[in-house]
């Protein structure tokens, strides 16, 4: 099965996570989504995964714009990583209300917890 895992990184630890998937997984096509452009974002294998980090207990805006433009297909099978320090709230079921919207669904969400990097905290 051909997987594409788009991640969303600021301190690396998504982007951590998404290469230890891609190795757990066979080989999955790792994505930025910082480098995707604007329009309608095909999609280009049986399964796509989505890892994030989790912002102010909920989605970054650059995965909110991303996912708005992603080609909901519902025979796809698409998968989130919540990268977090231990509060993942209810970001993966705001992920998957947006992705509705969109007509797409989300077959299944994970939480992974790194250390935090909240300063306030």
């Amino acid at each position: 099965m051909k997987i594409d895992i788009y991640f969303y990184t600021g301190t690396g630890n998504s982007l951590w996570t998404a290469r230890m998937l891609a190795r757990d997984l066979g080989g999955a096509a790792i994505l930025p989504i910082t480098g995707v452009r604007s329009g309608t974002i095909a999609r280009r294998a049986e399964a796509v995964g989505i890892i994030f980090p989790v912002h102010i207990w909920g989605v970054p805006h650059r995965v909110i714009d991303f996912v708005t433009t992603l080609a909901n297909d519902p025979s796809a099978y698409y998968f989130a990583v919540a990268v977090n320090a231990g509060q993942v709230a209810a970001t993966l079921l705001q992920l998957e209300t947006l992705m509705k919207a969109g007509g797409g669904h989300l077959s299944s969400g994970f939480s992974i917890v790194m250390p935090s990097n909240y300063i306030p905290w």
